[in-house]
Protein backbone atom coordinates (compact mmCIF):
# COMPACT_ATOMS: atom_id res chain seq x y z
CA UNK A 1 0.00 0.00 0.00
CA UNK A 2 1.46 3.11 -1.24
CA UNK A 3 0.66 6.66 1.42
CA UNK A 4 2.72 9.89 1.32
CA UNK A 5 4.57 10.94 4.79
CA UNK A 6 5.48 14.57 5.73
CA UNK A 7 8.93 15.22 6.10
CA UNK A 8 11.02 18.06 6.99
CA UNK A 9 14.58 18.52 5.29
CA UNK A 10 16.29 20.46 7.71
CA UNK A 11 20.17 21.33 6.46
CA UNK A 12 21.70 21.03 9.24
CA UNK A 13 20.71 17.72 9.94
CA UNK A 14 22.48 14.48 8.50
CA UNK A 15 19.07 12.26 8.33
CA UNK A 16 15.41 12.71 7.09
CA UNK A 17 13.32 14.09 10.20
CA UNK A 18 9.81 12.59 9.73
CA UNK A 19 7.89 15.10 12.37
CA UNK A 20 4.62 14.63 11.41
CA UNK A 21 1.72 11.91 12.37
CA UNK A 22 1.08 8.67 10.47
CA UNK A 23 -2.38 8.43 9.27
CA UNK A 24 -4.27 7.14 6.44
CA UNK A 25 -2.91 10.27 4.16
CA UNK A 26 -0.14 12.46 4.80
CA UNK A 27 0.67 15.66 3.02
CA UNK A 28 3.67 16.43 2.71
CA UNK A 29 5.95 19.59 3.20
CA UNK A 30 9.73 20.86 3.47
CA UNK A 31 9.37 24.16 5.42
CA UNK A 32 12.48 26.54 4.66
CA UNK A 33 13.12 30.39 5.45
CA UNK A 34 13.91 33.18 8.71
CA UNK A 35 10.68 32.63 10.16
CA UNK A 36 10.74 34.33 13.79
CA UNK A 37 11.09 31.65 16.19
CA UNK A 38 8.56 32.93 19.05
CA UNK A 39 5.95 33.34 16.09
CA UNK A 40 6.70 29.30 14.12
CA UNK A 41 6.26 28.38 17.29
CA UNK A 42 2.97 30.53 18.06
CA UNK A 43 1.39 29.16 14.53
CA UNK A 44 2.82 25.36 15.61
CA UNK A 45 0.95 25.75 18.51
CA UNK A 46 -2.37 27.05 17.47
CA UNK A 47 -2.34 25.60 14.07
CA UNK A 48 -2.64 28.96 12.08
CA UNK A 49 -0.45 30.24 8.72
CA UNK A 50 2.41 32.62 8.87
CA UNK A 51 3.83 34.44 6.05
CA UNK A 52 1.77 32.00 3.53
CA UNK A 53 3.50 28.91 5.02
CA UNK A 54 0.37 26.81 6.31
CA UNK A 55 0.99 24.44 9.46
CA UNK A 56 0.35 21.49 10.94
CA UNK A 57 -3.19 20.77 12.45
CA UNK A 58 -2.93 21.54 16.37
CA UNK A 59 -4.67 17.95 17.01
CA UNK A 60 -1.56 16.00 15.21
CA UNK A 61 1.59 17.92 16.28
CA UNK A 62 2.77 16.27 19.38
CA UNK A 63 5.96 17.81 22.08
CA UNK A 64 8.69 16.03 19.87
CA UNK A 65 7.33 17.76 16.59
CA UNK A 66 7.37 20.75 18.21
CA UNK A 67 10.86 20.27 19.37
CA UNK A 68 11.84 19.15 15.59
CA UNK A 69 10.25 22.20 13.62
CA UNK A 70 11.60 24.45 16.96
CA UNK A 71 15.10 23.34 16.33
CA UNK A 72 14.89 23.53 12.36
CA UNK A 73 13.23 27.43 13.39
CA UNK A 74 16.40 28.37 15.15
CA UNK A 75 19.08 26.94 12.69
CA UNK A 76 17.10 28.44 9.47
CA UNK A 77 16.42 32.10 11.40
CA UNK A 78 19.98 33.60 10.56
CA UNK A 79 20.59 32.51 7.23
CA UNK A 80 20.51 35.63 4.37
CA UNK A 81 17.46 37.13 2.56
CA UNK A 82 19.45 36.96 -0.59
CA UNK A 83 19.59 33.35 -0.38
CA UNK A 84 16.41 33.05 0.55
CA UNK A 85 14.96 34.74 -2.37
CA UNK A 86 17.52 32.87 -5.10
CA UNK A 87 16.19 29.63 -4.05
CA UNK A 88 12.19 31.35 -3.96
CA UNK A 89 13.44 32.17 -7.59
CA UNK A 90 14.32 28.82 -8.65
CA UNK A 91 11.24 27.00 -6.85
CA UNK A 92 9.01 29.62 -8.94
CA UNK A 93 10.79 29.04 -12.26
CA UNK A 94 9.08 25.51 -11.96
CA UNK A 95 6.32 26.30 -10.29
CA UNK A 96 2.96 26.70 -11.41
CA UNK A 97 1.32 29.95 -10.76
CA UNK A 98 -1.53 28.66 -8.44
CA UNK A 99 1.57 26.35 -6.71
CA UNK A 100 3.92 29.38 -6.01
CA UNK A 101 1.13 30.48 -3.51
CA UNK A 102 1.00 27.33 -1.24
CA UNK A 103 3.80 26.62 1.05
CA UNK A 104 7.02 24.78 -0.95
CA UNK A 105 6.30 21.39 -0.88
CA UNK A 106 7.82 18.16 -1.93
CA UNK A 107 5.60 15.07 -2.21
CA UNK A 108 7.12 12.19 -1.87
CA UNK A 109 5.16 8.45 -2.16
CA UNK A 110 6.39 5.90 0.07
CA UNK A 111 5.75 2.15 0.64
CA UNK A 112 5.44 1.17 4.44
CA UNK A 113 9.30 -0.40 4.67
CA UNK A 114 10.59 2.57 3.72
CA UNK A 115 8.91 4.67 5.68
CA UNK A 116 9.78 2.50 8.93
CA UNK A 117 13.16 2.58 7.93
CA UNK A 118 13.27 6.77 8.11
CA UNK A 119 11.72 6.38 11.58
CA UNK A 120 14.51 4.30 12.49
CA UNK A 121 16.86 6.76 11.64
CA UNK A 122 16.00 8.40 14.71
CA UNK A 123 18.24 6.04 16.65
CA UNK A 124 14.91 4.59 18.65
CA UNK A 125 14.62 0.68 17.85
CA UNK A 126 11.84 -1.56 19.14
CA UNK A 127 12.66 -5.07 20.48
CA UNK A 128 10.33 -7.94 20.77
CA UNK A 129 10.78 -10.16 23.63
CA UNK A 130 9.17 -13.86 24.59
CA UNK A 131 9.36 -14.35 28.25
CA UNK A 132 8.72 -17.68 30.47
CA UNK A 133 8.28 -17.26 34.13
CA UNK A 134 7.06 -18.98 37.36
CA UNK A 135 4.79 -16.89 38.84
CA UNK A 136 4.68 -18.35 42.40
CA UNK A 137 7.22 -15.42 43.95
CA UNK A 138 5.35 -12.63 41.94
CA UNK A 139 2.98 -10.17 42.66
CA UNK A 140 1.81 -10.40 38.92
CA UNK A 141 3.31 -9.38 36.37
CA UNK A 142 2.41 -5.39 36.27
CA UNK A 143 4.88 -3.22 38.04
CA UNK A 144 3.03 -2.08 41.85
CA UNK A 145 3.18 1.38 43.13
CA UNK A 146 6.09 1.67 45.42
CA UNK A 147 7.58 -1.98 45.00
CA UNK A 148 9.75 -3.47 47.27
CA UNK A 149 12.10 -6.47 47.07
CA UNK A 150 9.84 -8.28 49.14
CA UNK A 151 6.79 -8.28 46.91
CA UNK A 152 8.39 -8.19 43.12
CA UNK A 153 6.86 -8.13 39.69
CA UNK A 154 7.94 -9.73 36.41
CA UNK A 155 8.29 -6.15 34.92
CA UNK A 156 9.81 -4.86 37.82
CA UNK A 157 12.26 -7.75 37.31
CA UNK A 158 12.26 -7.47 33.89
CA UNK A 159 13.19 -3.76 33.53
CA UNK A 160 15.91 -3.60 36.16
CA UNK A 161 17.89 -6.07 34.10
CA UNK A 162 17.24 -3.87 31.13
CA UNK A 163 18.16 -0.86 32.31
CA UNK A 164 21.14 -2.42 33.73
CA UNK A 165 22.25 -4.34 30.55
CA UNK A 166 20.83 -1.23 28.15
CA UNK A 167 22.34 1.78 30.17
CA UNK A 168 18.90 3.04 29.77
CA UNK A 169 15.84 4.49 31.71
CA UNK A 170 12.43 3.25 32.18
CA UNK A 171 11.42 6.28 30.58
CA UNK A 172 13.52 5.29 27.21
CA UNK A 173 12.09 1.69 27.72
CA UNK A 174 8.31 1.90 27.79
CA UNK A 175 7.91 -1.36 28.44
CA UNK A 176 4.58 -3.28 27.50
CA UNK A 177 3.26 -6.46 27.48
CA UNK A 178 0.65 -8.31 26.27
CA UNK A 179 -1.29 -9.03 29.64
CA UNK A 180 -1.20 -8.52 32.89
CA UNK A 181 -1.02 -12.14 34.84
CA UNK A 182 -2.21 -12.14 38.14
CA UNK A 183 -0.17 -13.01 41.02
CA UNK A 184 0.29 -16.84 40.97
CA UNK A 185 -0.16 -17.13 37.45
CA UNK A 186 2.39 -18.54 35.17
CA UNK A 187 3.38 -18.09 31.33
CA UNK A 188 4.98 -19.86 29.04
CA UNK A 189 4.90 -17.54 26.39
CA UNK A 190 4.69 -14.03 27.69
CA UNK A 191 5.08 -11.52 25.11
CA UNK A 192 6.64 -8.16 25.69
CA UNK A 193 8.30 -4.88 23.72
CA UNK A 194 10.71 -2.54 24.73
CA UNK A 195 12.55 0.30 23.04
CA UNK A 196 16.30 1.38 22.81
CA UNK A 197 18.51 4.38 21.45
CA UNK A 198 21.39 1.42 20.91
CA UNK A 199 21.00 -0.76 17.59
CA UNK A 200 21.29 -4.29 18.98
CA UNK A 201 23.38 -6.15 15.92
CA UNK A 202 22.54 -9.58 17.44
CA UNK A 203 19.60 -9.76 19.32
CA UNK A 204 20.06 -13.93 20.63
CA UNK A 205 23.60 -12.18 22.55
CA UNK A 206 21.08 -9.48 24.28
CA UNK A 207 18.41 -12.23 25.14
CA UNK A 208 21.43 -14.39 26.49
CA UNK A 209 22.77 -11.79 28.59
CA UNK A 210 19.45 -10.32 29.68
CA UNK A 211 18.91 -14.34 30.72
CA UNK A 212 22.24 -14.06 32.71
CA UNK A 213 21.27 -11.05 34.78
CA UNK A 214 17.56 -12.47 35.87
CA UNK A 215 16.55 -14.67 38.65
CA UNK A 216 15.86 -18.22 37.63
CA UNK A 217 12.20 -18.44 38.23
CA UNK A 218 12.17 -15.52 34.94
CA UNK A 219 13.80 -16.56 31.26
CA UNK A 220 13.72 -14.84 28.04
CA UNK A 221 13.45 -17.66 25.36
CA UNK A 222 13.42 -15.62 22.34
CA UNK A 223 14.21 -11.72 21.20
CA UNK A 224 14.12 -9.93 17.67
CA UNK A 225 13.76 -6.56 16.77
CA UNK A 226 10.44 -5.42 15.26
CA UNK A 227 8.83 -2.55 13.51
CA UNK A 228 8.21 1.28 15.36
CA UNK A 229 4.98 0.62 16.12
CA UNK A 230 4.87 -3.13 17.09
CA UNK A 231 2.68 -3.13 20.72
CA UNK A 232 2.67 -6.52 22.40
CA UNK A 233 -0.84 -6.03 23.94
CA UNK A 234 -2.45 -3.81 20.89
CA UNK A 235 -1.05 -5.87 18.32
CA UNK A 236 -1.83 -9.27 19.29
CA UNK A 237 -4.64 -11.16 17.58
CA UNK A 238 -5.09 -13.94 20.64
CA UNK A 239 -3.87 -15.43 23.21
CA UNK A 240 -3.83 -18.85 24.63
CA UNK A 241 -4.11 -20.15 28.42
CA UNK A 242 -4.02 -23.41 29.29
CA UNK A 243 -5.14 -24.36 33.30
CA UNK A 244 -4.08 -27.29 34.76
CA UNK A 245 -6.60 -29.19 37.01
CA UNK A 246 -5.85 -31.92 39.14
CA UNK A 247 -8.16 -34.75 40.52
CA UNK A 248 -7.15 -35.84 43.72
CA UNK A 249 -8.28 -36.06 47.52
CA UNK A 250 -4.84 -35.30 48.55
CA UNK A 251 -2.72 -32.34 47.82
CA UNK A 252 0.69 -33.58 45.60
CA UNK A 253 3.16 -31.38 47.08
CA UNK A 254 5.24 -31.49 43.36
CA UNK A 255 2.09 -29.93 41.46
CA UNK A 256 0.48 -27.73 44.02
CA UNK A 257 1.93 -24.61 42.56
CA UNK A 258 1.50 -25.62 38.86
CA UNK A 259 -2.16 -26.80 39.44
CA UNK A 260 -5.73 -26.06 40.49
CA UNK A 261 -6.96 -29.53 42.68
CA UNK A 262 -10.58 -30.47 43.03
CA UNK A 263 -11.01 -33.37 45.59
CA UNK A 264 -14.26 -35.59 43.52
CA UNK A 265 -14.31 -36.58 40.45
CA UNK A 266 -16.22 -33.65 37.53
CA UNK A 267 -18.32 -35.09 34.65
CA UNK A 268 -16.01 -34.39 31.50
CA UNK A 269 -19.06 -34.33 28.77
CA UNK A 270 -20.88 -31.83 30.89
CA UNK A 271 -18.17 -29.70 31.16
CA UNK A 272 -17.48 -29.82 27.20
CA UNK A 273 -21.06 -29.34 27.06
CA UNK A 274 -20.84 -25.90 28.83
CA UNK A 275 -17.57 -25.04 27.41
CA UNK A 276 -19.24 -25.23 23.97
CA UNK A 277 -21.65 -22.03 24.99
CA UNK A 278 -18.70 -19.43 26.03
CA UNK A 279 -17.18 -20.12 21.83
CA UNK A 280 -18.03 -17.41 19.80
CA UNK A 281 -18.77 -13.39 20.77
CA UNK A 282 -19.94 -12.75 23.85
CA UNK A 283 -20.39 -10.08 26.67
CA UNK A 284 -18.56 -11.89 29.18
CA UNK A 285 -19.50 -9.28 32.26
CA UNK A 286 -20.89 -11.96 34.42
CA UNK A 287 -17.34 -13.89 33.74
CA UNK A 288 -15.14 -11.27 35.38
CA UNK A 289 -14.60 -9.65 38.47
CA UNK A 290 -15.89 -5.73 39.07
CA UNK A 291 -12.80 -4.71 40.84
CA UNK A 292 -10.90 -3.71 36.92
CA UNK A 293 -13.94 -3.12 34.76
CA UNK A 294 -13.31 -3.28 30.97
CA UNK A 295 -14.93 -0.73 28.67
CA UNK A 296 -15.36 -3.14 25.95
CA UNK A 297 -16.57 -6.87 27.57
CA UNK A 298 -17.26 -8.07 24.37
CA UNK A 299 -14.94 -10.81 23.44
CA UNK A 300 -14.63 -13.31 20.87
CA UNK A 301 -13.54 -17.03 22.34
CA UNK A 302 -12.33 -19.08 19.55
CA UNK A 303 -12.09 -22.26 20.82
CA UNK A 304 -12.41 -23.91 24.40
CA UNK A 305 -11.18 -27.97 24.72
CA UNK A 306 -10.98 -29.82 27.99
CA UNK A 307 -8.45 -32.36 27.54
CA UNK A 308 -8.33 -35.19 30.02
CA UNK A 309 -4.39 -36.32 31.24
CA UNK A 310 -2.91 -38.62 33.81
CA UNK A 311 -3.56 -36.00 37.15
CA UNK A 312 -7.01 -34.60 35.99
CA UNK A 313 -7.89 -32.25 33.05
CA UNK A 314 -6.05 -29.83 30.72
CA UNK A 315 -8.59 -26.45 30.01
CA UNK A 316 -7.23 -24.88 27.06
CA UNK A 317 -8.88 -21.55 25.73
CA UNK A 318 -8.08 -19.11 22.92
CA UNK A 319 -9.80 -15.49 22.27
CA UNK A 320 -9.14 -12.18 20.98
CA UNK A 321 -9.18 -10.87 24.54
CA UNK A 322 -10.19 -11.11 28.22
CA UNK A 323 -11.27 -9.43 30.78
CA UNK A 324 -9.84 -9.26 34.38
CA UNK A 325 -9.46 -12.86 35.86
CA UNK A 326 -12.02 -13.98 33.45
CA UNK A 327 -9.86 -17.34 32.25
CA UNK A 328 -10.62 -18.46 35.86
CA UNK A 329 -13.95 -17.71 36.03
CA UNK A 330 -15.13 -19.44 32.67
CA UNK A 331 -12.90 -22.77 34.42
CA UNK A 332 -14.96 -22.29 37.53
CA UNK A 333 -18.20 -22.34 36.37
CA UNK A 334 -17.04 -25.12 34.30
CA UNK A 335 -16.13 -27.31 37.38
CA UNK A 336 -19.35 -26.17 38.96
CA UNK A 337 -21.41 -27.70 35.83
CA UNK A 338 -19.00 -30.80 36.42
CA UNK A 339 -19.76 -31.36 39.54
CA UNK A 340 -23.57 -31.28 39.19
CA UNK A 341 -23.91 -27.76 41.11
CA UNK A 342 -25.01 -25.97 38.20
CA UNK A 343 -26.90 -26.21 34.65
CA UNK A 344 -25.08 -25.42 31.18
CA UNK A 345 -28.64 -23.23 31.03
CA UNK A 346 -27.01 -20.87 34.11
CA UNK A 347 -24.32 -19.97 31.57
CA UNK A 348 -26.25 -18.81 28.54
CA UNK A 349 -28.55 -17.01 30.91
CA UNK A 350 -25.33 -14.98 32.30
CA UNK A 351 -23.69 -14.49 28.58
CA UNK A 352 -27.18 -13.16 27.59
CA UNK A 353 -27.24 -10.98 30.43
CA UNK A 354 -24.08 -9.13 29.45
CA UNK A 355 -23.88 -5.77 31.18
CA UNK A 356 -27.33 -4.93 30.80
CA UNK A 357 -27.35 -6.34 34.75
CA UNK A 358 -24.60 -6.35 36.85
CA UNK A 359 -23.51 -9.43 38.36
CA UNK A 360 -22.66 -7.51 42.29
CA UNK A 361 -20.58 -8.99 44.91
CA UNK A 362 -23.19 -12.01 45.96
CA UNK A 363 -22.17 -15.69 44.72
CA UNK A 364 -22.60 -16.21 41.37
CA UNK A 365 -23.32 -19.94 41.51
CA UNK A 366 -19.18 -21.05 41.08
CA UNK A 367 -15.83 -20.56 43.00
CA UNK A 368 -13.36 -18.78 41.12
CA UNK A 369 -10.38 -21.23 40.28
CA UNK A 370 -7.43 -20.70 42.07
CA UNK A 371 -4.76 -18.70 40.23
CA UNK A 372 -1.62 -21.50 40.35
CA UNK A 373 -2.83 -23.27 37.45
CA UNK A 374 -3.65 -21.26 34.73
CA UNK A 375 -0.75 -20.59 32.32
CA UNK A 376 -0.45 -17.69 29.61
CA UNK A 377 1.08 -19.91 26.78
CA UNK A 378 1.30 -18.49 23.68
CA UNK A 379 0.47 -14.81 22.22
CA UNK A 380 -0.51 -14.81 18.47
CA UNK A 381 0.79 -11.94 16.07
CA UNK A 382 0.53 -10.86 12.12
CA UNK A 383 3.46 -11.44 10.34
CA UNK A 384 6.03 -9.08 11.47
CA UNK A 385 9.83 -10.41 10.62
CA UNK A 386 10.24 -6.87 9.03
CA UNK A 387 11.68 -4.34 11.13
CA UNK A 388 11.37 -1.79 8.37
CA UNK A 389 7.27 -2.26 7.73
CA UNK A 390 4.90 -0.94 10.63
CA UNK A 391 2.12 -3.02 11.75
CA UNK A 392 -0.12 0.02 11.73
CA UNK A 393 0.09 2.31 8.70
CA UNK A 394 -3.55 3.30 8.91
CA UNK A 395 -3.32 4.59 12.36
CA UNK A 396 -1.17 7.52 14.26
CA UNK A 397 2.53 7.85 15.68
CA UNK A 398 4.22 9.72 16.96
CA UNK A 399 7.54 10.92 14.98
CA UNK A 400 9.73 7.95 16.53
CA UNK A 401 7.12 5.57 14.92
CA UNK A 402 6.06 4.54 17.93
CA UNK A 403 1.84 4.11 17.86
CA UNK A 404 -0.78 6.82 20.01
CA UNK A 405 -2.14 3.79 22.19
CA UNK A 406 -5.67 6.28 21.42
CA UNK A 407 -5.33 6.18 17.97
CA UNK A 408 -4.63 1.99 18.11
CA UNK A 409 -7.33 1.00 20.48
CA UNK A 410 -9.77 3.75 19.05
CA UNK A 411 -9.51 5.43 22.42
CA UNK A 412 -9.92 9.28 23.01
Amino acid sequence: MLFTAKVCACPHSSALNLCATVGTSWSSSIWRGAHSTVAHRHALHHGRTIAGHQSMPHKHITDCQRRVVHRHAMATQNSSTASHKTEQKSHDSVASPQSSQQPRATHVKLQSAITAAKFSDWGIYNYKAVVAYDGTAYKGFQLQRGERNTVPTVQGVLERALCQIRQESRETLRMQSSGRTDAGVHAKGQVINFYSHKLVPDCTTMMHSLTRMLPDDVSVRSMQRVPPDFHARFTAMSKVYHYHLTVAAKVDPFTRWYSGRVQSPVDLSLMRQAADLFIGQHDFTHFANLGNPDPNPVKTIRRFDILPNEHGFVFQVEGNGFLYKMVRHMVGALLAVGAGNLLPDVIAHKLALGKTQLPGEKYRGWSIAVAQGLFLMDVKYPVHDDPGVLCHPDIEHDCFGRPLVGSITGEE
